[in-house]
């Protein structure tokens, strides 16, 4: 510890300190040059006047506001007026004379108060955000535990990134700091304003009441409408998101987090109270729920292939199949992918859910000759595994890849990535065959075709579906079997579910049909019997394979 010494007195006291600190450093004894001096307070632990003049007060308020962190120890001297000392910050006294043992122990009281100060100051330093000086996510969680009866405003400034990205993260800092300034200056007095992260802040209210916190969301939102917030020279028109709860600690922020949410869901720019009866949060449970139930069925094994036939209407025989995902749930009813496919994207899993695909199918038509589909998304691509793993399924059932067709779905868009060209380059080139998914459709179109380069084009089920009786959906199907034949590839028509749909199907130069009248969805492959081969129009049910 080092002490910074003021004295002029020369008197034995600069020997006893000498025992309790690493180093002494003499102070100046002038009030105007105290005011100048360049030692850090950092590097200083105490001050110690040991003064008797009559410059002795100047002095201390000259050091006092110099250091006004540091704790100051007084010598009581006789002309040193201890009300004055104690107005102008003075932390302790040593009472004249003085011997070793009272220095011990006005020392070692101050020592345990520097050390506290420290603490203090350190804790107050980690629950402040380094950008906008605002209480942070720490000091809220402090603030919330054992509360009731409190109300939690929770803001998220919206489409904040584009600042970031267009001027860089320094702007987006001082707008941020621009917008605490403001915000500090609207809080009301049982409130305190908090950062959490990024562009979302929160206010905490204790014991609101009239509906504060409804009226002060709406002057918050009022206000960001009203204003531009200039930032060198840059005006920026902000708008906020405000979610809002009351309530217990344990739900307090959840609830929050739930309501903006909902928000943002419901448009922007507005403000919404947590109500759990509300149609989002009744959404969010359902989705939670898919996500439990897709991740249990992955550990558990109860994703199911199922295979639907595919029609050569040329030949007139089932010549492939397309594996379609279904999970089985714990009562062994099957589960349709319109639910739980969704949430697989959402949490994730969807690249498990393929994999699981991909071991089922290449085991199923590991004993026959039928070529067979795999759907695969975007979420594949990006895990650059296809390739490996679907060689290494060919090598283990001891299938040619001519035989696997990738179908790409529709979420896919038409402006993918290099990335994902190359991996589909590369499938091509391995023998694999590619099929763009819902071929027509806004996602799934022509220039999608000027990117991947397919073997097969399914033509999207809108166009299929009453194509007997629609002469515009005739017209389009036309265009698009035109198409086909000219860059080379193959057309699959999907939602064929009558005689009527097949004939016009057929009529029209598509080569494969797929749907109903065709042949549902099972575990295990089916062929249609001869009527569907002389196309009466007596529907009978498909014989299984076996």
């Amino acid at each position: 510890m080092t002490l910074l010494y003021l004295d002029d007195q020369k008197d034995y006291l600069f020997g006893l300190l000498s025992r309790f600190f690493d180093e002494i450093v003499t102070g100046v004894l002038d009030v105007e040059e105290a005011e100048k001096i360049h030692v850090k307070s950092d590097d200083i632990s105490y001050i110690v006047a040991n003064l008797a003049t009559t410059e002795s007060l100047p002095l201390i308020a000259a050091y006092k506001t110099r250091y006004p962190e540091l704790p100051m120890i007084v010598v009581n001297h006789e002309n040193i007026d201890l009300k004055q000392c104690i107005a102008l910050g003075v932390e302790g006294f040593i009472l004249y004379p003085y011997n070793e043992v009272q220095i011990d122990q006005v020392i070692t009281k101050y020592k345990n108060l520097k050390n506290y100060s420290d603490l203090y100051h350190k804790k107050e330093q980690s629950h402040r955000d380094h950008i906008t000086s605002l209480l942070n996510a720490e000091s809220l969680h402090d603030k919330i535990k054992g509360s009731s009866d409190n109300a939690l405003i929770l803001m998220n400034i919206d489409n904040f990134d584009f600042i970031n990205t267009l001027y860089g993260m320094d702007m987006g800092d001082k707008v941020l700091s621009k917008v605490a300034g403001y915000l500090s200056k609207m809080v009301p007095s049982n409130s305190t304003l908090h950062r959490l992260n990024a562009d979302e802040f929160v206010l905490f209210l204790e014991k609101p009441v009239n509906n504060q916190e409804d009226m002060v969301s709406r002057q918050i939102k009022s206000f960001f409408e009203m204003i531009h917030f200039q930032v060198e020279r840059v005006s920026f028109n902000l708008r906020v998101s405000i979610g809002i709860s009351s309530g217990l600690d344990t739900t307090l922020f959840h609830h929050a987090k739930m309501a903006l949410n909902e928000a943002k869901e419901n448009g922007k720019n507005r403000i919404v109270f947590y109500n759990e009866t509300s149609p989002y949060l009744r959404k969010q449970k359902e989705t939670k729920f898919w996500i439990n139930e897709v991740e249990s069925a992955l550990e558990e094994d109860r994703i199911r292939a199922y295979y639907q036939p595919i029609y050569d209407n040329v030949s007139r025989r089932v010549v492939k199949y397309e594996a379609l995902c279904r999970i089985e749930d714990r009562i062994k009813q099957i589960l349709q992918p319109n639910d739980f496919i969704p949430a697989a994207l959402i949490s994730g899993q969807m690249t498990k859910l393929t994999r699981a695909m991909i071991d089922k199918a290449f085991k199923m038509f590991s004993d026959n000759d039928y070529d067979f589909s795999i759907n695969v998304t975007q979420e594949d691509f990006e895990e650059v595994y296809l390739l490996s793993f679907l060689k290494s399924k060919c090598y283990l059932y001891n299938i040619n890849p001519s035989r696997v067709f990738i179908e790409i779905v529709e979420n896919i868009s038409f402006d993918v990535t290099e990335g994902h060209l190359d991996q589909i380059r590369a499938l091509s080139e391995h023998g694999f065959k590619m099929a763009i998914d819902d071929f027509g459709t806004e996602s799934s179109n022509y220039s999608r075709f000027l990117n991947i380069k397919a073997d097969y084009l399914k033509i999207d089920g809108r166009f299929v579906n009453n194509i007997d009786q629609n002469k515009n959906s005739q017209i389009i199907v036309g265009s698009i079997v035109e198409f086909a034949r000219k860059i080379g590839a193959k057309t699959i028509a999907e939602f064929v579910d009558s005689p009527s749909v097949l004939k016009m199907i057929q009529q029209l130069g598509v080569d494969y049909s797929q749907g109903y009248y065709i042949g549902k969805p099972q575990p295990e492959l089916i062929e249609q019997p001869d009527y569907i081969i002389s196309n009466k129009d007596d529907y009978k049910p498909a014989a299984v394979i076996g």
